[in-house]
C-alpha cells in the first residue's frame, strides 16, 4: 500500500487518514463486497443540504458548477489552478472515498479497489458489478502479462466468473490463458502492456460507467459549451457561416447578410443563352454550358474572383449539361441529343468522345471511382462506359424519359433516374430492387443532396418538392414562389450543411428558401432573362452562381463594404465630348507635376468647341485627383477617348465602340455635360444625348444618386426663403435605365384619322423596381432612416406595380421609415417644405424632373453632382446640369458640380473616402473665402469665372494637404 504524498495534485490526492486505509486493506474479501451490497457511504460534501444556486435563472447548482470548472482545469493541465479552486471554494472535485478509489486503481491495488468501489455511494447493483468486472479484468490481464498464469486463472475463476455477467467476455479471457495470441484479438497490443497508461484508460472507462455525480466525465465542460453552440447554431435561422465564426463571448446569430445576395461578378464569355452550370466537388472550379455550343471552365481564385481557364469547343449542338469527375480533374459535356465529350481540366484537351450510332445522348455522369461513366440516351436507355469508350452495359426498358436526369449515390449503389414524366426510379444496383417516387405533376429536373439522403424535384406547376429517400420515399417540404411556364428550370441545395434551397426562375430572378421551414427568404434580381440553373459552391457557403438566357453568369456573394473591388482600381473622367480613363498603381515617389495653366477641372458647359476653349481635362481633373490621392500613396493613369459631340465630329456616332470598351475597362467614369446647338437638328440616333443613354446602358448603371444639399455659405442664393431652404439635405435615388426613356414600343406613326403621332411606353419589371428600391433603402439606412417613394399609382399601372414592389421590400429594412407620395404632390412639397424629405426614390422620368427641381433649392444647378452605379463594373459620375451652350466659351460656367461629382467618384467608385473629403473640404474652403461664379454670386462675395474658380479649388486642396502634413 502506498502512502499519501503531499506533492500529488488534488485530483489524485486521498483526503483520508491512515486508519481508514488500514481498515480498507483489512477487508479484502470479494464475497463480503458483493453480498450484501452497501457498507460505508461517501461522506457528505460540506455544501450538501440547501445548495446554493448560480446564474440569473437560478437553475445552476453551485457545487456542480465549481466541480466541473475544477475538472476542466485539471484536464487542461492547470493542476495548481485546480487545487487553488478546490481550496478556495471548499468544494472538492471528488469525495474522499472517490479519491481513495482512484488511488487504488492507479496503484494497481485491485482487491482494495473493488472494496473501495462499494464506498463511493453506488446504489445500482448492475453498475457495481460492471465496474468490478472492469477492475478485475485489468487485474487478470496484468497478472497474465507478468506470466503469473495461475494467479490470473484464479482471479478469473474466483473473482470474475462469480459476477455472472458478460459471459462472452469471460470466455474470451479464458482463451488468453490457453493461447496468448488471443490477447491480440481482444484489442491489446501485447501481454506486456504499459501499466500506467492501461490504468488511466481503465479510469476513463469506469468514469463512463459510474454516475457523473460521483466521477465527473472527462471534458464535461467542453461538452456543455459545444452543446450550447450547437443549440445556437440550430436556432440560427439564417446560419450560413463557418464554424470558426463562433465565439464564446457572444451568442451566435447570423443575419440575412450571410446569404450570397449581392452580385460580385458578371461573366460574359458565352455568346448565347447559358443553360447549365455546376461548381466542382471541391469548389475550385465552375463549369458552364450554353446554346452557343461551348462549355467554359472557370477557376475560382482565393480572393473569390472567377477567371476563365478554358473554353471548350467541339460540340455541333447546344451543350445541355456538364459533370465533374470525383477528383475534379476531368469534365464531361453533353451535347443536345448528340455526343458526350471528356475533357482534361488542367490542359483543356478533349480526351475522348462517346457516342452511339443512331441515337443521341441527353445526360452524363460519373461513377464514384472515376473509372466509369453513364449517359441517358434518346431511346430511353442508360448506357455505361469505361474511360476508353467501351460500352459496359445498357439498361433497357423504361429507365429514362426524354428529358432525362440521372444520378448515382456516392457509394455507387443506388442509381436515380427520371423514368416517366411523373415518376423517379430509385434502383439498388446490388439487390436489383426498385423504389419509386410518384408526383402528381410532370417532373422537369431533380438534384441529389450531398449526403445522398434527399432529392430535390422541380415540377411543371411552379413547385419544388424535397423528398427523403433514405428508406421509403417521403415528401418533406414544398417550395413555392418562383416562376416556370415554358422552360426547364434547375434548383440546388446549398449553404452551410445545405440548409438552403436555391432555384432559377423565368422572371429573371434567383429564389432562395429556408430548407427546413420552406419559407422564401430572398429573391435576387439582376438578370434580364430567364434564370435556367443555379449552383452553390460546396466549399464556400457565401458563393452562388446563376446562369441565364441573358447570356451571362452571375456570381453572388456577400455585400462588399464601400463598394470596393478587389482588382486594381482605375478611374476615368468623361465630359461632354471626351472621356478620360485610367487606373491607379502603387505609391508615387513624388507629387505629380502640375501642368502649366492647369485648373481644377474642365469647365462643365460646352459643345466641342466650347470645351476646346476651356482647359484640357488632362490638366484639370487629373491634377486635382492626383493631388488628393498623392498623400494616400496612389498614382492616377488616364486615357482620353471621345463621346458625345466630339465623337460625332470625329467618328460620326455619339458613342464609338472604342469609347464604350475603354469605359468598361476602367473602374470609374467622370462625365461632363453633353449636348449643344450644333447637333440639335440631328436625327435622334445622332444626337449627343443618345450617346449618354447608350453609355449608361452599356455600363449597366441603373441607380442614379443625386444629392441636393443647401450649404450654409449659399443659403442666400436659394430662390426660397432662408428659413425654408436652410438645412435642406436630400438624396434623390433615380432609376436610370428603365421606364419611358427606354420602354418599347416607341416611335412615330399615325392614328385612325391620319394624324401624325409620337408614342413612348412607361414599363417596369418587378426586378428593375426591386433593385433600385434596395439601393434606396440602403442609402436611407445610412442617412437618417427615412425613404419616400414617389410615383403616380393613382393613374399609372407601372406606378401601381412600383408601389406594390417597394412595399413588399419594406419588411427587409425595418429600421427605415417608408412613405409614399404622388409625383405632383412631391413637386409641390419640394418647394413648400423640402426639409421633410431625406431620401427619395422614384422612376426615371420623375427622377429627372424632381432632381432638377431640387437643384434650385441649393441656389444653382451648377452645384449638384450625381453618381450612377450598377451591380458591377465602373460607375458613372456626372453633374446633373446640361451643357449651357448659351454661355459656352465665355468662362462663366460653375465647375463645382463637376468637382463634387469627382468627389462622389472617389467615394462611391473607388472607395477612397479620405480623398473625397479633401475635395469637398476644398470646395467649402473656396466658398468660405468668398469666391463665386455668376450663378451663385451675391453681394459681398468675389465674382470669378470658371477657370479661376477651378484654380481656387485647387489651391484649397494644396493648402489642405499642407495643413494635414503639419499634423
Amino acid at each position: 500500500m502506498g502512502g499519501v504524498e503531499d506533492n500529488e495534485p488534488p485530483s489524485k490526492r486521498v483526503k483520508t487518514s491512515s486508519l481508514e486505509l488500514e481498515n480498507l486493506s483489512n477487508t479484502s474479501s470479494l464475497s463480503e463486497f458483493i453480498n450484501p451490497l452497501g457498507g460505508l457511504m461517501a461522506r457528505p460534501l460540506p455544501s450538501q443540504g440547501r445548495e446554493d444556486m448560480v446564474g440569473s435563472k437560478g437553475v445552476i447548482k453551485k457545487v456542480e458548477f465549481v466541480r466541473i470548472i475544477t475538472k476542466a482545469l485539471y484536464s487542461l493541465g492547470y493542476e495548481r489552478s485546480g487545487a487553488v479552486l478546490e481550496e478556495e471554494s471548499g468544494i472538492p472535485l471528488h469525495s474522499s472515498a472517490v479519491d481513495i478509489f482512484r488511488k487504488q486503481v492507479l496503484e494497481g491495488n485491485w482487491d482494495e479497489s473493488v472494496i473501495a468501489l462499494q464506498k463511493i455511494g453506488l446504489d445500482d447493483e448492475n453498475i457495481l458489478k460492471s465496474a468490478s468486472f472492469l477492475i478485475l479484468e485489468q487485474k487478470f490481464l496484468e497478472l497474465l502479462g507478468k506470466n503469473r498464469v495461475m494467479e490470473a486463472l484464479d482471479t478469473l475463476r474466483s473473482d470474475i466468473t462469480p459476477l455472472s455477467i458478460n459471459k462472452k467476455r469471460v470466455h474470451e479471457l479464458s482463451c488468453c490463458v490457453i493461447s496468448p495470441s488471443q490477447h491480440m484479438l481482444l484489442g491489446f497490443a501485447s501481454l506486456e502492456i504499459e501499466t500506467s497508461n492501461a490504468r488511466m484508460r481503465l479510469l476513463e472507462e469506469l468514469q463512463k460507467l459510474l454516475p457523473p455525480s460521483i466521477m465527473i466525465p472527462e471534458r464535461r465542460l467542453e461538452h456543455l459549451v459545444e452543446q450550447a453552440l450547437r443549440v445556437q447554431r440550430e436556432a440560427c435561422y439564417f446560419h450560413n457561416s463557418h464554424e470558426s465564426c463562433f465565439s464564446l463571448y457572444t451568442d451566435h446569430q447570423c443575419g440575412k447578410d450571410q446569404l450570397p445576395s449581392h452580385t460580385t461578378q458578371v461573366l460574359r464569355e458565352h455568346h448565347d443563352e447559358v443553360w447549365f452550370l455546376q461548381f466542382s466537388n471541391q469548389g475550385k472550379y465552375l463549369a458552364s454550358s450554353s446554346i452557343d455550343r461551348s462549355a467554359i471552365i472557370w477557376e475560382v481564385r482565393e480572393d473569390g474572383e472567377l477567371t476563365l481557364k478554358h473554353k471548350l469547343s467541339g460540340h455541333l449542338k447546344p451543350v445541355l449539361m456538364v459533370a465533374w469527375s470525383p477528383d475534379d480533374s476531368q469534365l464531361l459535356t453533353c451535347g443536345m441529343e448528340e455526343v458526350v465529350r471528356r475533357w482534361d481540366v488542367h490542359s483543356g484537351e478533349c480526351l475522348h468522345v462517346y457516342e452511339k450510332n443512331g441515337v443521341g445522348l441527353i445526360s452524363c455522369g460519373w461513377f464514384p471511382d472515376g473509372k466509369e461513366l453513364f449517359s441517358g440516351v434518346t431511346d430511353r436507355t442508360i448506357c455505361f462506359w469505361d474511360l476508353d469508350g467501351k460500352e459496359l452495359d445498357s439498361w433497357k426498358g423504361q429507365r429514362t424519359s426524354k428529358t432525362s436526369d440521372v444520378a448515382v449515390t456516392k457509394d455507387g449503389r443506388h442509381m436515380i433516374s427520371l423514368c416517366r414524366e411523373t415518376v423517379i426510379l430509385l434502383l439498388d444496383r446490388e439487390t436489383k430492387t426498385e423504389r419509386q417516387i410518384e408526383e402528381e405533376q410532370t417532373i422537369t429536373s431533380f438534384s441529389l443532396s450531398k449526403d445522398d439522403k434527399f432529392l430535390l424535384i422541380n415540377l411543371i406547376n411552379q413547385e419544388i418538392h424535397l423528398w427523403n429517400i433514405k428508406d421509403d420515399p417521403k415528401l418533406v417540404t414544398r417550395y413555392k414562389g418562383h416562376k416556370r411556364s415554358r422552360f426547364l428550370i434547375r434548383s440546388c441545395f446549398g449553404g452551410t450543411e445545405q440548409a438552403f434551397i436555391a432555384s432559377g426562375s423565368e422572371d429573371s430572378q434567383v429564389y432562395i428558401w429556408h430548407r427546413s421551414s420552406g419559407d422564401l427568404i430572398q429573391t435576387l434580381p439582376g438578370h434580364s432573362g430567364t434564370v435556367n440553373c443555379v449552383s452553390w459552391n460546396p466549399s464556400n457557403p457565401h458563393m452562388l452562381a446563376s446562369a441565364s438566357d441573358d447570356h451571362t453568369i452571375r456570381i453572388w456573394g456577400l455585400n462588399r463594404v464601400n463598394l470596393k473591388r478587389k482588382e486594381i482600381y482605375s478611374n476615368g473622367t468623361a465630359r461632354g465630348d471626351w472621356c478620360i480613363l485610367g487606373g491607379r498603381r502603387e505609391s508615387a515617389a513624388q507629387p505629380p507635376p502640375r501642368p502649366d495653366g492647369a485648373t481644377a477641372l474642365p469647365s462643365s458647359p460646352g459643345t466641342a468647341s466650347a470645351l476646346r476653349s476651356s482647359p484640357s481635362p488632362r490638366t484639370s481633373f487629373p491634377s486635382l485627383a492626383s493631388l488628393c490621392f498623392f498623400s494616400a500613396g496612389i498614382e492616377f493613369r488616364f486615357r482620353e477617348v471621345p463621346v458625345g459631340g466630339a465623337a460625332l465630329d470625329s467618328t460620326g456616332v455619339p458613342l464609338p465602340d472604342e469609347t464604350l470598351a475603354a469605359a468598361k475597362e476602367s473602374d470609374a467614369v467622370l462625365l461632363g455635360a453633353i449636348g449643344g446647338y450644333k447637333w440639335d437638328a440631328n436625327e435622334k440616333h445622332l444626337k449627343p444625348e443618345t450617346g449618354l443613354l447608350q453609355l449608361r446602358a452599356g455600363l449597366g448603371v441603373f441607380a442614379n444618386l443625386r444629392p441636393a444639399t443647401v450649404l450654409p455659405q449659399l443659403v442666400d442664393s436659394s430662390t426660397l426663403k432662408k428659413e425654408v431652404a436652410e438645412g435642406v439635405d436630400i438624396m434623390v435615388v433615380r432609376e436610370l435605365t428603365g421606364g419611358i426613356y427606354f420602354g418599347k414600343p416607341r416611335g412615330f406613326g399615325s392614328n385612325d384619322r391620319g394624324e401624325d403621332i409620337g408614342f413612348n411606353t412607361e414599363v417596369y419589371s418587378a426586378s428593375e423596381i426591386d433593385r433600385i428600391a434596395r439601393v434606396a433603402f440602403e442609402v436611407a439606412r445610412k442617412r437618417h432612416g427615412k425613404l419616400c417613394s414617389v410615383d403616380k399609382a393613382n393613374v399609372l399601372e407601372a406606378s401601381m406595380l412600383w408601389r406594390k414592389r417597394v412595399n413588399g421590400l419594406a419588411s427587409e429594412f425595418p429600421d427605415v421609415e417608408l412613405s409614399h407620395m404622388y409625383v405632383d404632390n412631391a413637386a409641390m412639397q419640394l418647394i413648400r417644405n423640402p426639409k421633410q424629405f431625406d431620401t427619395i426614390v422614384t422612376n426615371n422620368i420623375f427622377g429627372d424632373i424632381l432632381s432638377d427641381e431640387a437643384s434650385m433649392l441649393t441656389g444653382s444647378i451648377g452645384m449638384l453632382p450625381s453618381a450612377s452605379i450598377g451591380d458591377l463594373g465602373p460607375g458613372l459620375f456626372e453633374p446633373i446640369h446640361g451643357s449651357a451652350p448659351d454661355i459656352a466659351g465665355q468662362d462663366k460656367a460653375n465647375p463645382l458640380a463637376t468637382v463634387l461629382s469627382a468627389a462622389m467618384l472617389l467615394r462611391y467608385g473607388l472607395g477612397e473616402e479620405e480623398a473625397a473629403k479633401r475635395i469637398e473640404a476644398a470646395v467649402i474652403n473656396t466658398l468660405n473665402r468668398g469666391f463665386r461664379t455668376g450663378d451663385i454670386f451675391s453681394g459681398g462675395t468675389t465674382l470669378v469665372g470658371c477657370k479661376q474658380m477651378g484654380e481656387e479649388v485647387l489651391r484649397s486642396v494644396e493648402a489642405g494637404k499642407q495643413v494635414a502634413a503639419l499634423h
